[in-house]
């Protein structure tokens, strides 16, 4: 799994739950909250204070998640190495097969009883490469629903210092086209995480 879905899964889940947080915050301040709010409706609304982070620093930067990311390419990694032993395995005693087969050192019978249960062990092989992505997935959630965990409850913990109500993530070329500048407090909240 390359970085960019890495990263494109974990903004969506930061992006719902900014949206849901937001519609929570707000819900009981006013009787017309939109329920699919966009930056200016955030930015505008009464009392409250966006700040921005830009998620391409944040995360080269932040050390929990780039110890995430390295554990999730090692077990990528090492699935796939797995996987590639035992199908190279598989085809070298296909073409073990073949070659018995054609030189008459095996009846054509025998041939297709190998390649039989050559076949059953090559379905086995893709049952198996399914479940290490399964895993792998699975692992990933888990692993993306703990870090968002902990920058919430970072927050939770911490609102007052960064002075706003919203934190919007942004990247480079973004659907954010323009912010102060100064509301940007990437660099700060890294820091601070990375004290954690």
């Amino acid at each position: 799994m390359n970085n960019s879905t890495l990263t494109n899964i974990i903004l969506g889940v930061l992006g719902v739950a900014v949206a849901v947080l937001f519609f929570l915050h707000f819900k009981s301040a006013s009787p017309s909250v939109k329920l699919n709010p966009t930056a200016k409706d955030m930015a505008s609304a009464q009392g409250s204070k966006v700040a921005f982070v830009n998620i391409d620093t944040f995360f080269s930067k932040y050390e929990d998640y780039k110890k995430f990311k390295a554990e999730i390419e090692a077990s990528q990694k090492a699935s796939k190495k797995q996987l590639e032993t035992k199908a190279g395995s598989l085809q070298n005693e296909y073409a073990k097969i073949m070659q018995q087969a054609q030189s008459g050192q095996i009846s054509q019978q025998q041939a297709q009883s190998q390649m039989g249960s050559l076949q059953s062990r090559m379905g086995a092989l893709q049952t198996e490469e399914q479940s290490m992505a399964k895993n792998l997935a699975d692992k990933m959630d888990k692993a993306t629903k703990d870090l968002y965990k902990k920058v919430e409850e970072y927050f939770n913990e911490n609102k007052s210092k960064y002075n706003c109500d919203v934190v919007m993530g942004y990247t480079t070329n973004g659907m954010i086209l323009y912010f102060d500048r100064n509301r940007d407090i990437t660099n700060e909240l890294v820091e601070d995480l990375n004290k954690n």
